[in-house]
């Protein structure tokens, strides 16, 4: 796991300074404290730190092939690195490391551009044809690891972080309004627009080709949907068990995070079965009687496997932290969830260098419930008059607890078309509302944006029949990349901490993907599949929770030990300098919510996580 960055002047065609790459590969040193290196030839210059994980004496970064034509600097993991040397050897081609990372240079010998498609990890990576002068930016399938890019004055930057690209001085800030428009809705800026206006995200299995000052792009990969693949327990059990082996691979200690829930419970299950020490594991609780306590049932998992298991109580001076966390991101980021995240991987991190986590099971077999049984029900509900759905709405609060605001932003949406529908009831901010919200100025400047087209776009692009696996197609390219995996890679990567992720092999994507949803969400039984499998292994306590993520207290924080904290960021004075957002609306949020007439904990959140972000970035 590492960072890497890059500059190339190819419409400048002057060489690139050596300071302006110390400063951009600086910059990402959190990502590989462990060293550092760089590649310098005209009007090119590549920069990489490096966490040293396979190969600790010999895979220094950058790589060459044997005539040093061809440069590569990877991001990543490339589990099946040792089978692809053995055939790269066989055909004739000569290795000066035994890292992972060189199999890229001659696999592109080999095989030119399609040679990402012989990867079997998680990666961001730069390949350098000194030949051809043409750079490859390629991202691994579904987004694991993060890869940024801009075009300024007839140059190409490019970084694992967008940091690092602000540090080159080679880029004037501005913000993207569309970006921002998008943040409201989904938490986070979502798709290929960052914050910053002209740094662009490459997206998953994307791959760029910068060849005489002109950009390619291709999406090499999709997972699979149209197959009408019946379910193998054996298989999917075997392909499992193997993607979790793959993981495995290392040179130094690694471990795993364990929540108690299913996915992380299933995952140390897997780790237990295969290796031949206690499995490592790491959990989480904070103190103070205002957070949900997952530990117990943790515990549990870890005596059910004897595994060597360490837990963590904190408590987290939020005031401090969360300029932090917000520093990391780069971007305003409001998944309140990557708070307790940010202190498992410190206090993982002084034991381990690689941790095996559950994230991605929910995307590809519908384990968010109440999400994926509203998709059902409304389907249903579909084909039923409206005034014959008004007396389900008592027997939904029955099917989905009390999850009143939910139910009853479900109700308000029937009669959406599909693919807005699921929109607006994950968004947190509708787009009625954020035109409430904007100041004239920024009102004028979105005008012609509407968030609900990524959606649109990608439930579009699915073009399934079965209408939930369309969601998780949409949710695996939006969601999963843009929330959860960004989450998992900035706030392990803060602490030099790898985390790998066996439920997002592409290997098992392909074969899980295209499953009937009735074998993902049977019933009201979410993961249905998963939990079958796991029958008789995991102890039923596991096995029959409903899924719990870590509850944040959001709502309570901005009454309480955020209430002062808040009024710094969201003041009349300060929204009125910043022009963004109109007071008047700001008040409301404010108000109500702390007169506890409406929640509207995640919407303050949004605009806290915001102005923290705007202050650091300008002023």
């Amino acid at each position: 796991m590492c960072g890497i960055c890059g500059v190339l002047n190819y419409g400048l065609k002057e060489k690139v300074p050596e300071a302006v790459m110390a400063k951009m590969n600086d910059a990402l040193s959190h990502r590989g404290p462990d060293d550092s290196g760089y590649y310098f030839d005209n009007y090119v210059g590549l920069g990489h730190r490096r966490l040293s994980i396979i190969d600790l004496e010999g895979g220094h970064q950058p790589i060459f092939n044997e005539d040093k034509k061809v440069i590569t600097i990877c991001n990543g993991e490339i589990y099946n690195f040792k089978s692809l040397r053995d055939k790269l050897i066989n055909k004739g081609h000569r290795f000066y490391t035994k890292s992972d990372t060189e199999v890229i240079v001659h696999l592109y010998e080999e095989y030119g551009r399609d040679f990402v498609n012989k990867l079997r990890g998680m990666f961001a990576l730069a390949v350098w044809d000194s030949n051809k002068e043409e750079l490859i930016l390629a991202r691994d399938r579904l987004g694991i690891k993060p890869l940024f890019y801009t075009t300024q004055d007839d140059r190409l930057l490019f970084s694992s972080e967008i940091k690092s690209i602000l540090s080159s001085g080679l880029y004037k800030k501005n913000i993207d309004h569309q970006a921002l428009h998008n943040y409201l809705s989904f938490m986070t800026t979502s798709g290929k627009s960052t914050i910053f206006e002209g740094i662009m995200r490459l997206l998953p299995a994307e791959m760029l080709v910068y060849s005489k000052g002109q950009i390619k792009k291709d999406i090499y990969w999709k997972p699979p949907t149209d197959s009408k693949k019946k379910a193998s327990w054996d298989d999917f059990c075997d392909i499992l068990l193997d993607a979790v082996k793959s993981h495995l691979v290392s040179d130094v200690e690694l471990g795993a995070f364990l929540s108690g829930g299913l996915d992380s419970s299933v995952v140390v299950s897997l780790m237990s079965k295969v290796m031949d020490r206690p499995v490592k594991t790491f959990s989480i609780g904070f103190s103070g009687d205002e957070y949900y306590n997952e530990l117990p049932f943790a515990k549990a998992v870890a005596e059910h496997f004897k595994t060597d298991h360490q837990e963590f109580i904190v408590t987290p001076d939020l005031v401090k932290v969360l300029p932090k966390i917000i520093e990391y991101f780069d971007e305003p980021f409001a998944v309140s969830s990557a708070l307790p995240l940010y202190f498992l991987s410190q206090l993982a991190r002084e034991k381990v260098k690689v941790v095996l986590s559950g994230d991605g099971a929910d995307e590809s077999m519908a384990g968010y419930h109440h999400r994926y049984l509203a998709i059902k029900l409304a389907r249903h509900f579909d084909k039923k008059p409206f005034l014959k759905r008004l007396p389900l709405k008592e027997a939904l609060k029955i099917v989905m607890g009390s999850k009143k605001k939910k139910i009853d932003k479900f109700f308000s949406q029937l009669d959406s078309d599909p693919n807005i529908r699921y929109f607006r009831y994950m968004t947190k901010f509708q787009e009625e509302q954020k035109q409430n919200l904007y100041s004239d100025k920024l009102r004028q400047k979105t005008s012609s944006f509407n968030s609900e087209d990524i959606f649109s776009h990608y439930y579009d692009e699915a073009n399934v029949d079965d209408f939930l696996n369309r969601y998780l197609y949409l949710d695996l390219k939006t969601s999963l990349p843009d929330e959860m995996l960004t989450k998992v890679d900035r706030m392990t990567m803060a602490h030099g901490l790898e985390a790998r992720v066996p439920f997002l092999d592409h290997l098992f994507i392909e074969h899980v993907f295209p499953l009937s949803s009735k074998l993902k969400l049977k019933g009201k039984t979410p993961k249905y599949i998963l939990r079958k499998s796991m029958k008789g292994i995991l102890p039923k306590s596991i096995l029959n929770r409903k899924k719990h993520g870590f509850e944040v207290p959001v709502d309570d924080w901005i009454r309480g030990k955020l209430k002062n904290h808040i009024k710094e960021y969201l003041n009349e004075e300060r929204i009125k300098r910043e022009g963004f957002f109109n007071w008047d609306a700001v008040k409301v949020f404010l108000d109500d919510h702390c007169q506890h007439k409406t929640n509207y904990g995640h919407q303050l959140w949004i605009l806290l996580m915001f102005g923290i972000w705007h202050e650091k970035y300008f002023g």
